[in-house]
């Protein structure tokens, strides 16, 4: 199964890429560009505030895993999760289904 990935940003106050090369930047005014990163900084003429990092996006199986857990909690109610935690899964679920 091909994991999909996805782009987070990252304050450059806070952390630097481990690896030089060509990254996605933002900088103050919110104007998205690519800018070098080597030798521990951005070679730009406008320092950027933040760059983005790729990481593997999840949501997919993390969203059928919580339909699995629901669908077992609701044919086995007493083997089941406590109620509170089905509603916060089936509010996550909702929420996921509406934002795709």
């Amino acid at each position: 199964m091909k994991t999909n990935t996805k782009y987070i940003k990252v304050s450059v106050s806070g952390r630097h890429p481990e690896k030089s090369g060509d990254h996605f930047i933002i900088d103050l005014n919110e104007k998205k560009a690519i800018g070098l990163f080597i030798n521990r900084e951005f070679q730009r003429l406008v320092a950027p505030e933040f760059w983005l990092e790729e990481k593997p996006d999840y949501e997919e199986e993390m969203r059928e895993m919580l339909e699995e857990v629901y669908d077992y909690a609701k044919k086995w109610p007493l083997d089941g999760l406590p109620s509170q935690m089905e509603d916060k899964i089936e509010e996550l679920l909702t929420k996921l289904k509406t934002e795709s």
